[in-house]
């Protein structure tokens, strides 16, 4: 049975989607993994600055044990809860538990409260977004998890055969009995004849899930796309970094983090394995 990973620095902010975790792993009957990555403090100073490993080390485990136990009480025998805390990089930790248990998935916090977290949790997310081959999730701020009854995937619907993650995208849709959602943002000028093509063999592959196709024209893809999301109200938005044009733009300037941030809705990002 696969094993969702949340990572938390237990503050309030992570807290969010720690509880979207929790929520989401009663929902698929799966275990949850609370994850903790803690660094030791470096020392710049002159005079060398004694650091006690182990009290860190008693301090995070003690914030582990703490917010299980507030867990548990609250999802009771319904949550199959785990925790690690491990020191190091917060990347390279992850990457490697991800190697261990192979995760459903991970769920990252998008969004801090202050301008600290912000920057920290924007980082992390979007790294991992960017460079984890795992499933991750990115919970917006103040977003709780609710039945996800519609899922949403952009794309370009050019060269599908090879380029979408096929089996992942199933694997969720089926879990959660969603609807299955294509966004196509184009000029509207501008008609693509690969489109049909590309609509027609990813309909092929997809099936027994059914896709529905929305066609959108539009100079501003990410916002349009953003907008269909919350007009349509979607529970999820699958992106693709590697393989869709515009959010490999993004993933490469600083609009990566108005995007990942800002966005309304949880993300989904999937590499083709």
């Amino acid at each position: 049975m696969k094993t969702i990973i949340v990572a938390t620095d237990f503050s309030a902010a992570s807290g969010n989607a720690v509880n979207y975790a929790a929520d989401m792993a009663v929902a698929l009957h799966v275990p949850l993994m609370l994850f903790h990555v803690y660094a030791v403090p470096v020392g710049y100073a002159e005079i060398p600055v004694p650091v006690n490993i182990d009290e860190i080390q008693h301090i995070a485990d003690a914030e582990m044990n703490k917010h299980l136990r507030i867990l548990q009480e609250q999802k009771g025998n319904n949550l199959n809860i785990q925790s690690r805390v491990v020191t190091g990089a917060f990347f390279t930790e992850l990457k490697n538990l991800c190697e261990e248990i192979k995760p459903m998935v991970v769920v990252l916090g998008s969004q801090g409260t202050t301008s600290t977290e912000r920057f920290l949790f924007g980082s992390h997310t979007i790294h991992a977004i960017k460079h984890l081959q795992w499933p991750v999730i990115s919970v917006p701020k103040g977003r709780s998890f609710t039945a996800i009854k519609k899922i949403g995937m952009a794309s370009t619907l050019e060269n599908i055969t090879g380029r979408i993650p096929v089996s992942e995208i199933k694997e969720f849709v089926e879990s959660f009995k969603a609807s299955f959602h294509v966004i196509n943002i184009g000029k509207e000028d501008n008609f693509n004849p690969d489109i049909p093509f590309g609509a027609e063999t990813l309909k092929e592959m997809m099936a027994p899930v059914v896709p529905e196709y929305h066609f959108i024209g539009s100079e501003d893809t990410d916002n349009a796309i953003m907008n269909f999301a919350d007009e349509e109200k979607l529970d999820l938005l699958i992106i693709l970094p590697k393989h869709h044009s515009f959010i490999d733009n993004l993933v490469h300037t600083s609009h990566t983090k108005n995007f990942v941030l800002h966005a309304h809705v949880p993300l989904l990002a999937l590499h083709k394995q």
